[in-house]
């Protein structure tokens, strides 16, 4: 069987294939079964000439191309989007997760954006070498946050362990976002 995919379907995403029967003439469904998955591969990539470019290496073969911030002045409780463009360096593993740390001068943590690539959508393990892929993450500024300036670090890690992934480049488990966030 051939299975169209819609023209406007979101990608990248993870399919689920299930197949059933179905009782055209009561229009009853009688059960399905779940046979695999499929990975729906993202398409032309627009967003990449907006980024700024940051390449830093991380363990588990992902590297971080790039980011974009959709604002770097906001108001207490307000969001901002930071998009993140990653690229698979060899098949990836395992499933992690992104972070997204807003920090204040101390360095304490004043907001976090913790999930997984994509919603969860399109999982790292499904990366194919050579992948570059633009994944969006909202961050929402706490309410009772005070003016000032603020930084962002980010980075992934093992949601399993909570190990994060090592820079190869030695210096930690994070990535600093070389933007500053003032709130207002």
């Amino acid at each position: 069987y051939r299975v169209p995919i819609e023209a406007d379907a979101i990608a990248p995403s993870l399919l689920r294939i299930e197949v059933g029967l179905y009782e055209p003439e009561s229009e009853t469904t009688l059960g399905t079964v779940g046979i695999g998955e499929a990975k729906l591969a993202p398409g032309k990539d627009d967003a990449a000439s907006s980024l700024q470019p940051l390449e830093v290496e991380l363990a588990g073969g992902i590297a971080l191309q790039g980011y974009a911030l959709s604002s770097t002045e906001v108001t207490p409780g307000e969001t901002l989007t930071l998009t993140l463009r990653w690229e698979a360096q060899q098949a990836v593993s395992a499933d992690y997760q992104v972070f997204v740390h807003m920090l204040g001068d101390a360095p304490q943590q004043v907001a976090q954006g913790d999930g997984p690539p994509f919603l969860g959508d399109y999982p790292t393990r499904l990366w194919a070498p050579g992948e570059v892929l633009t994944d969006p993450h909202v961050l929402t500024v706490p309410p009772d946050i005070p003016p000032g300036s603020y930084r962002l670090v980010v980075g992934m890690y093992s949601l399993d362990t909570l190990t994060r992934l090592a820079r190869l480049d030695g210096a930690g488990d994070s990535i600093e976002i070389p933007t500053i966030i003032d709130v207002r």
